[in-house]
């Protein structure tokens, strides 16, 4: 009635907004007022409603209007000093302001609303249960809003009240409901994860999760958990509750906006729990044979109206984690959409999502990797939480005129294919943290397999304080480890640093490589290097470790520690079988495929059998791996100038290489097409095949 008499729905709007504004100003005054409980009780569960709306628009515009008209304190007033149902309403008030909206938590907090809520929280006889309840949503809310604040409110101490609700039982399940919302809230946070791994959470989680009960919240359960130790060798706890299925089932469901576990559960929030499994080499396994590639994939590929750059960035670190495990590697090569669209958003304008994608592209082996060119520096692989340590030490080292790699590039695949390939010494600074870096791990598998020189820097923790990692390997086979966890030997650590590092690094002492060209040029047409077998064992490349006079008596202690290879002529069968396979369960087919070839040319008169296992090699390769099919469907035709002079294991090897272009399914296509129109020898070069 008021906006036809009003004449326009504009003008019915802007009255109706007037009307709400006047209420709600006297709505304040009567919750300030000293006036009757009973009346401020009603005040307090109307401006619970007026902040409510189905429309997520107009419901942050109400939430905003409850804020500047001055709601917050009195409420918070009232939760501090009321009775029990004048507190239970007006927390209830506090969080529907606060719900999917950021200003309107910050001003909450800003108000008080931590210290208060968790004051009533430890009181466990001073409150009854829906109040817990509602308390501990409105600082679940908090705590998801602002990861800032999990400092606050972890200092405290209602952290322990929280796991005892949830070690107890006779707590409600409504109440455990709302602890296990807030210690998920928490596990978001670096901070958060520390101190509830220092109370032992995941004992109070994991039951919980095995239970499967929507009531108290068994998915939430299971994500915390995930969060806390699906990264760490102990995650293997997480099997006995089926946490990777259930995390998997619960990011498709987020991505068909479905709910799961009785709840809906926020894209991003899921996502985090999947990066932390993938980053253990105990869960990549399970994580594939539950198809969370095609989910991840999915989680790439979101329409406009979902598109989120924090869910792409973390898509894209998951498929960067999982591409360190081989048959990880194979599976997300063989995802010709997952690929397009790692590609596509190496450009998009998002750094970080941008950056992840170009990371996740150079681990797969899609990224060529060059040869080594420059022993130009010094390289400082570092976890993020460890940054400003290593900015202090990369000036340090600059003043004594080191030439330092310490930024991230500007391209990820710089930062490997420049900054570690060019690298004279690599340092790597052992920190809590670093083992569960994708970019840390891909720099220090680098390194190791180029035969860098590699000091290791404890930073803040004890080498013998440390779970059984992929980094063990490093560490054991590096060349020195010093201790910078003393910050009062500062000044003598460093020297000892500086005294390892002699002149390498330096400015004016930068070593040039001499590659041989004609390898060169067969690298980069085959796509790159990318296994164990690389300039420093062999296939054409000189030898390229040329110190100084003082450096030679450690140039041939480092050479002693190498594996040992003859000439790439005198091997045999067994040998070339041991080299592939370490390198093919790498899934690091395009290098394998690159120096099969290169072994193939000096193998090929002298041992037909060692040939016949090099063509079923190679035809794994290329069947594996959509890049290199698509690279020999342009080059392949012409050697068929050749094809009359062909000898019978020539044939067999040609033969071997068309089957496996036909079996890669994104490319028969292609190969056929290719190959029947050529405009000359066509009945010969069929033949030939």
């Amino acid at each position: 009635p008021m906006g036809a008499g009003a004449g326009s729905d504009g003008d019915g709007q802007v009255m109706r907004d007037q009307a709400a504004k006047d209420e709600l100003e006297m709505l304040v005054g009567m919750i300030r007022s000293n006036g009757n409980e009973v009346d401020k009780q009603q005040a307090a569960y109307r401006i619970w409603m007026m902040s409510e709306d189905k429309d997520p628009a107009a419901q942050t515009k109400r939430q905003a209007r409850c804020v500047k008209l001055g709601c917050v304190k009195p409420l918070i007033k009232m939760v501090d000093v009321g009775g029990e149902e004048t507190k239970w309403r007006a927390a209830r008030a506090l969080v529907q302001i606060a719900f999917d909206n950021e200003q309107a938590t910050e001003a909450i907090m800003t108000a008080g609303a931590v210290t208060v809520t968790t004051d009533k929280l430890k009181d466990l006889e001073g409150c009854t249960d829906r109040v817990k309840e509602a308390l501990m949503q409105l600082l679940a809310q908090i705590c998801d809003t602002f990861h800032s604040a999990h400092h606050a409110v972890l200092g405290t101490g209602v952290l322990e009240f929280l796991m005892m609700m949830l070690r107890s039982i006779t707590i409600p399940q409504m109440v455990k409901k709302a602890a296990v919302n807030v210690i998920f809230s928490l596990s978001l946070s670096e901070v958060g994860r520390s101190t509830l791994l220092k109370m032992d959470a995941v004992s109070a989680l994991v039951p919980i999760s095995k239970g499967g009960k929507p009531q108290l919240n068994s998915v939430r359960a299971t994500l915390a958990a995930c969060n806390l130790v699906g990264h760490h060798p102990e995650g293997s706890i997480l099997v006995s509750c089926g946490a990777v299925g259930k995390v998997v089932r619960t990011l498709e469901a987020s991505l068909n906006r479905q709910p799961y576990g009785g709840q809906y559960n926020i894209l991003w929030k899921v996502a985090i729990a999947i990066r932390a499994l993938c980053r253990s080499d105990f869960h990549k396994r399970s994580l594939i044979e539950h198809q969370a590639v095609v989910h991840l994939t999915r989680l790439l590929h979101q329409n406009p109206d979902r598109h989120d750059d924090r869910n792409v960035a973390l898509g894209c670190e998951s498929i960067w984690h999982l591409s360190f495990d081989g048959q990880g590697k194979a599976d997300l090569c063989e995802e010709q959409i997952l690929l397009e669209l790692l590609s596509a958003t190496s450009f998009c304008p998002h750094h970080e999502s941008s950056q992840m994608a170009r990371g996740a592209m150079y681990a797969m082996g899609i990224t060529p990797r060059p040869t080594q060119l420059l022993m130009a520096h010094i390289f400082i692989s570092y976890a993020p939480a460890n940054k400003p340590w290593a900015l202090k030490l990369a000036k340090k080292l600059e003043n004594k005129e080191y030439s330092v790699w310490v930024e991230e590039a500007e391209r990820m695949e710089d930062q490997f294919r420049i900054g570690v390939v060019n690298a004279a010494v690599f340092l790597l600074c052992w920190s809590r943290g670093y083992h569960t870096g994708a970019r840390a791990r891909t720099e220090a598998t680098q390194a190791a397999e180029l035969h860098k020189k590699i000091l290791v820097l404890v930073v803040d923790r004890p080498l013998d304080d440390r779970e059984p990692t992929w980094v063990d390997s490093i560490i054991e086979g590096a060349d020195s480890v010093l201790d910078f966890t003393d910050p009062m030997r500062d000044l003598t650590s460093t020297a000892e640093l500086v005294s390892t590092l002699k002149t390498r690094g330096q400015k004016d002492k930068a070593e040039q490589m001499k590659p041989n060209k004609s390898a060169l040029r067969r690298e980069m047409s085959q796509g790159g290097r990318g296994s164990f077998m690389n300039q420093r064992t062999g296939l054409g490349v000189e030898q390229a470790d040329k110190h100084g006079a003082e450096d030679a008596a450690e140039d041939r202690t480092i050479a002693a520690r190498r594996v040992a290879r003859d000439a790439i002529e005198a091997w045999t069968v067994e040998q070339v079988g041991v080299w592939l396979d370490g390198t093919l369960r790498l899934g690091q087919y395009v290098g394998a495929f690159a120096q099969g070839i290169a072994c193939l040319g000096c193998v090929d008169q002298r041992s037909p059998l060692l040939l016949f296992f090099l063509a079923r090699v190679l035809s794994l390769c290329v069947a594996r791996t959509h890049t290199l099919a698509l690279s020999l469907c342009g080059t392949h035709t012409h050697s068929r100038s050749r094809s009359r002079s062909l000898s019978f294991a020539q044939l067999f090897l040609s033969l071997s290489l068309s089957s496996a272009l036909c079996l890669s399914r994104s490319h028969t296509h292609r190969y056929t097409r290719m190959h029947t129109c050529t405009h000359t020898h066509t009945h010969t070069h069929t033949q030939t095949h």
